[in-house]
């Protein structure tokens, strides 16, 4: 019977007001803050990369060339950027917090502390325990810190009009007036006392001081040399014919500007063009890395990943950090994590106690993932730069290309209907204004069906011949699909959002748009409008367990009653995640964050009851085998069923059963042998019996 829309709201809120305050705020066990980097920094030969989500240091293998992570420190809020003063790196954050990290034991780093000013500010410097922040119109303040976690307003000096970068350099503290030049404090007197100028007739936009010049990058095109001379400041030189330089670099011999698309290098003699070269998709905030005792430039990728180029005259680029660049697709498969990105390959990770134990690339030859799925022993990959998809057939621990088919231009996420490779498979990809389906056949893949919508799509399923539709304007649609595979609109709703993620459940729809879910059942309006505890942008659910991520963080719910009560969250936001039973990935396209739930310390359990009113999982025989085995399994209801193998790692060893069934009894007879026909050792092994609903699983003994 369907509960009122009102009385559902009220039920659940006050299940959630008593479940919600005992639930358990989980860390992530192992992280990956290498996917794409803000700013780098070189530091005792280690390299500092700076994500949205904290900060990672790597070493570097003279070897392979390559930079390895080796520490890492997720912080609290997003990262802005940061500034180094001696070993102490600070870290500023959206919301105008700064965090104080000592470096002095490298690759070993420490937050010393945090603190918030009351006032807006442009720029920042830390001289000792004082903490100098320049205040647009209002000009800088001088503040006291206390332990790095406190701060008392000393001074303010208001020598210039509008108050923005600030560099401290051997005993003066320098900022940048974009109105008139550089100004500069004489901190040995105390701040505010000796105050001098460099001033310039044309607008600056940011200074840079080498030795004891200051170089002044203007608003139109050039670059100003001024200096302080017995106390006052004056241009002694300029050069011509460059683009005003972001930042500059300087070498034993050369001056290295960067540009917004272009670096030039200057010999430092007489300031002559040596070479310039473009850096498209690159961002300026990089490093210089001493090595051989030769000096390199490194600069992070847009995409991913950090670049070094060589500085002498000679355009040579070396790949020292090859991640993957923004990730877009998010797989967990027992103890592997799959991701792509629209930049990259398709890679995977796999776990161990100690973290990431393994990894490696599936496929280079289309980069450019928008989406996978796994199924069975098989994986599906989308390629959005070439219109591809991708399968590829499972061997022991690797995977080969078997087949590959060309879709719609402009497809971007992929989805399977069926459940095996048989002529019934149907791989559905989408794209913004369409769902095509595609049909195996022997000949290959065939487009079956083409849906076309007037509204960009934000998210869809199909179920039991219905398609839900949400598009970007907040309507959900659905429809019926006829046995010619038209679609007849059967309801029509307007959200109080965009729903980005739309899951099936025990014949039911479940949309997510912020922080509610409903539930519909077919044509039908809601049963129910929940409130969940954190807004959601993903989710995905694996029997009774719901996982979310969203804006605010990771979610776990226990959905046994129909109704999500909240188990375990996590602070770190997300807008992908993907579980398997004990196993949790969550990425905000930068970060990748992993989180292990054991069934002796969660309530979310990696193996349900034997006995379960969907399905039931009978004892194998004979059980010691030898040659085969005989597995039998009941259903209360049709269902898909998975039915696998698997070794005491968690390797999935064979797969017995993977397709729709009716209910009643079924017997399977395995015969020892692997995905590739191949027999295998002796040992213990379990098989697992997964529905909808339910996972079941039982040990047997192969003896030889």
């Amino acid at each position: 019977m369907k509960l009122p829309l009102i009385s559902c709201c009220i039920a659940f809120l006050l299940c959630f007001l008593q479940t919600g305050t005992a639930a358990e705020e989980i860390a992530a066990k192992h992280s990956i803050l290498s996917n794409s980097f803000l700013e780098i920094k070189i530091v005792d030969q280690y390299l500092i990369g700076l994500s949205p989500n904290g900060l990672a240091v790597f070493a570097f293998d003279l070897n392979s060339n390559l930079f390895y992570q080796v520490n890492q420190l997720l912080l609290s809020g997003t990262v802005r950027n940061s500034k180094l003063f001696e070993s102490t790196l600070v870290v500023r954050l959206a919301d105008n917090q700064l965090n104080f990290i000592d470096l002095s034991s490298m690759p070993e780093i420490a937050v010393l502390g945090e603190v918030r000013p009351d006032n807006n500010y442009s720029d920042y410097a830390v001289v000792g325990n004082s903490l100098y922040l320049s205040h647009w119109f209002e000009g800088i303040g001088e503040y006291e810190m206390t332990n790095f976690n406190a701060l008392s307003r000393l001074k303010t000096d208001s020598s210039g009009v509008l108050m923005t970068q600030l560099e401290y350099h051997d005993g003066y503290l320098y900022a940048l007036d974009r109105y008139n030049g550089v100004i500069r404090y004489d901190l040995n007197v105390g701040f505010g006392n000796n105050v001098n100028r460099l001033l310039v007739k044309q607008r600056p936009f940011a200074f840079t001081i080498i030795d004891s010049l200051i170089f002044v990058s203007l608003n139109s095109q050039g670059l100003l040399i001024g200096s302080f001379e017995n106390e006052i400041g004056k241009v002694i030189d300029s050069i011509a014919g460059v683009v005003s330089p972001a930042k500059i670099f300087e070498t034993n011999s050369q001056l290295i500007l960067l540009s917004e698309r272009n670096v030039s290098i200057l010999s430092k003699d007489d300031y002559h063009l040596i070479t310039e070269f473009p850096i498209d998709f690159y961002r300026l905030s990089g490093d210089l890395l001493l090595l051989n005792d030769k000096e390199f430039m490194l600069l992070p990728k847009e995409s991913g990943g950090v670049t070094r180029f060589s500085l002498d005259g000679e355009l040579n680029r070396l790949e020292l950090l090859s991640r993957p660049g923004p990730v877009s697709t998010l797989i967990v498969n027992f103890n592997k994590i799959f991701t792509g990105g629209t930049n990259n390959f398709l890679e995977w990770y796999e776990i161990g106690e100690a973290g990431i134990v393994n990894s490696g690339i599936i496929s280079d030859k289309y980069p450019g993932i928008t989406d996978a799925i796994i199924h069975s022993s098989y994986l599906f990959a989308l390629s959005s730069n070439r219109n591809v998809v991708e399968i590829f057939a499972r061997e022991q621990e690797s995977y080969y290309l078997l087949d590959s088919f060309a879709v719609e231009t402009g497809s971007q996420t992929i989805s399977l209907i069926s459940t095996e490779l048989t002529p019934d498979l149907m791989v559905i990809v989408s794209g913004k204004h369409f769902i095509s389906k595609y049909e195996l056949s022997a000949g290959g893949y065939e487009l079956s069906s083409n849906w076309n919508f007037e509204s960009p799509i934000s998210s869809y399923v199909e179920v039991a011949n219905r398609l839900y539709v949400a598009d970007r304007s907040g309507v959900l649609t659905v429809y019926e699909i006829s046995n010619d595979n038209l679609l007849s609109e059967c309801f029509k709703r307007q959200l109080n959002g965009t729903a980005w993620k739309i899951l099936f459940h025990k014949r039911n729809a479940m949309v997510f748009v912020h922080n509610t879910m409903a539930i519909y059942d077919g044509c039908n309006s809601p049963d129910s409008l929940i409130q969940l505890a954190l807004p959601v942008l993903d989710a995905t659910i694996i029997a009774d367990t719901l996982y979310t991520v969203g804006a605010k963080g990771m979610a776990v719910y226990d959905m046994t009653s129909g109704y999500p009560e909240l188990v375990y969250s996590s602070s770190l936001r997300g807008s992908l995640i993907s579980a398997f039973p004990g196993l949790i990935a969550t990425t905000d396209g930068s970060a990748l964050h992993i989180y292990e739930l054991r069934s002796d310390s969660s309530s979310v359990s990696i193996e349900q009851s034997e006995e379960n009113k969907y399905a039931r999982l009978l004892d194998n025989y004979p059980n010691p085998f030898n040659n085969s085995t005989v597995i039998q399994y009941e259903l209360t209801k049709e269902s898909i069923v998975h039915l696998t193998v698997f070794n005491l790692l968690g390797q999935q060893v064979a797969t017995l059963v993977s397709s729709l069934k009716p209910a009643g009894m079924h017997t399977v007879i395995w015969n020892g042998r692997d995905l590739n026909g191949k027999a295998i050792a002796s040992g213990v092994y379990f098989y697992r019996l997964e529905t909808a609903e339910t996972v079941l699983s039982k040990k047997m003994l192969l003896l030889k």
